[in-house]
């Protein structure tokens, strides 16, 4: 798997492939046009959005238009998402898998596209979910250090009433997933300075957790082999937190 570049020339042309897919698809099965769910108003939408995002691309003349505001960038992005996992439900729906997949995973550049604009992110399941898919498919070190630069991208670019997880009573919540995710991949990536960066980030937003994090991870070094100097980082955390306290049943 590989991970799809922050290009908005490569976001276009790959949406349009995948909605003329998914759109021939869904006409051989003569399935009715204009349902709650219509790959042809998915593909309009996306068409519509990316060319909202070229114009944001393009310099401005001189005695333009002012710059898209961060809120205005905020909903383009979510309008973004939400289009990308309907055209993913609509692909399943006709069998179509791997392309529903491959536009779940579009909303990782699409993300990183308006964050690095100024956006904030409020709707966080579907990329949480894109990064997480793109781990799993992700082995050498070198790409899951890249991986991990887009993860922090995401986690700086999220709403702080968000990050500041009010309500810590769902485990399933993105937030928390995206910051233990980060902290595994950064692990994986045998980087001892991106461990410590995302380490310090579960100490500091998951302190409740944190302890039993460096518990099983330091049962993963044994488990996976990992190298002595990727070893020493998670005991340093390890210790450092404490073991995890354990309920006797």
């Amino acid at each position: 798997m590989k991970i799809p570049p922050v290009d908005l020339g490569y976001l276009t042309e790959r949406c349009t492939d995948l909605c003329v897919r998914v759109v021939e698809a869904w006409d051989d099965e003569g399935r009715d046009p204009g349902g709650p769910t219509d790959p042809e108003a998915v593909a309009a939408g996306l068409a519509h959005l990316f060319a909202g995002l070229e114009r944001l691309e393009a310099p401005a003349a001189p005695g333009g238009g002012t710059p898209p505001t961060a809120a205005e960038l905020h909903d383009l992005g979510s309008l973004g998402l939400g289009l990308l996992s309907e055209l993913a439900a609509c692909a399943r729906a006709v069998g179509l898998d791997r392309e529903a997949a491959a536009a779940e995973a579009l909303a990782v550049p699409l993300s990183v596209l308006v964050v690095r604009r100024g956006a904030e992110l409020s709707a966080l399941q579907p990329v949480v979910d894109a990064l997480a898919a793109l781990a799993n498919g992700l082995s050498e070190p070198a790409d899951l250090a890249q991986l991990f630069a887009l993860m922090g991208e995401i986690v700086n670019a999220v709403r702080p009433g968000i990050a500041q997880d009010p309500d810590r009573s769902d485990p399933r919540r993105p937030w928390r997933i995206l910051l233990l995710n980060r902290a595994i991949v950064a692990t994986r990536s045998h980087r001892p300075a991106l461990m410590a960066t995302a380490f310090d980030a579960v100490v500091e937003h998951l302190p409740e957790e944190a302890a039993r994090f460096f518990e099983e991870g330091m049962a993963q070094m044994d488990a996976l082999d990992y190298p002595p100097h990727v070893r020493a980082v998670m005991e340093r955390y390890y210790l450092q937190e404490g073991p995890a306290p354990h309920t006797l049943h």
